[in-house]
């Protein structure tokens, strides 16, 4: 061995032992001596203690990143869920029927809702229901008037359009029953409350009278169907009943042209104070 490198090894500090072995060099070919040097700690306990705590340290250290890491991820996570959330509340707010008391733009199938809270086709179809009814009550009080008017009445042309009251609304009836069954609107049995009174009180009538009795309730509630027929042909959401109301005006109307022509030769005229209350349909 060198001796430059003995005292060099020699000089270093007491605390550590340092281990010499040399081998030689015969097999590798090299010149002079291989010194392999071991440096081994022995028994320093300060250089023990630190290398001891060595990995706690840096297991401690790995554990601090990792809190601090996943208190940030979960931030992060909680702060998008919150935005998500509030999104979807906003827009479940805006898209409801009557949040705003205005029909959403751009949401095809939303029906306008009317002040009552049911949405326009169905009331439409409850206003087809109500006249289909009202119209099949008006038919049979206009058949059983029609009647009386050939029983009670002396003049052949009040007779007459008894008569025609007979055979045009028992012909308009028979087109408004099966509507009726397709709405499921069961058919009245009996005229109106309101209609069994006026006919009890013309059937106490009798000749002229009655004439006058019979022309001007005539010519009141025909002015009132026709209204009524006009607007349903109009506002009706079912076609078949708009079909029928549209033929139903067409004959209300020449009806009330008829009974008019008859007031004027039987010098009637219409009072709307009258006391001989009209069949409203």
């Amino acid at each position: 061995m060198h001796p430059r490198l003995i005292r060099h090894i020699s000089g270093q500090r007491a605390d550590h032992h340092l281990s010499l072995s040399s081998k030689p060099s015969g097999d590798t070919g090299l010149p002079g001596s291989f010194v392999q040097v071991d440096f081994e700690v022995q028994s320093n306990p300060r250089v023990c203690a630190r290398m001891r705590r060595l990995p706690r340290k840096l297991k401690e250290r790995r554990k601090f990143m990792i809190a601090i890491v996943t208190k940030r991820t979960c931030g992060r996570l909680l702060l998008c869920m919150m935005s998500t959330l509030l999104a979807s509340t906003i827009a479940i707010g805006q898209n409801q029927p009557g949040a705003s008391g205005q029909q959403q733009p751009g949401m095809p199938g939303q029906q306008p809702m009317n002040p009552g809270g049911m949405s326009h086709d169905a009331s439409s179809a409850t206003a087809d229901k109500d006249f289909v009814k009202k119209a099949l009550e008006g038919r049979s009080a206009e058949v059983e008037l029609g009647r009386l008017a050939q029983q009670r009445s002396r003049s052949e042309d009040v007779r007459q359009f008894g008569q025609k009251m007979v055979d045009d609304h028992s012909q308009l009836g028979d087109q408004i029953k099966p509507i009726a069954q397709q709405l499921g609107v069961k058919e009245p049995k009996e005229p109106s409350k309101k209609d069994m009174q006026l006919i009890a009180r013309l059937g106490a009538l009798s000749g002229t009278q009655f004439d006058e009795a019979y022309i001007q309730a005539m010519m009141k509630d025909h002015k009132q169907d026709l209204k009524e027929f006009k607007d349903e042909a109009r506002l009706a959401q079912d076609p078949n009943v708009k079909q029928v109301a549209r033929q139903g005006s067409g004959v209300v109307s020449q009806h009330l042209r008829l009974i008019e022509q008859i007031a004027q030769r039987h010098n009637v005229a219409v009072d709307s104070k009258s006391k001989v209350s009209g069949r409203t349909q």
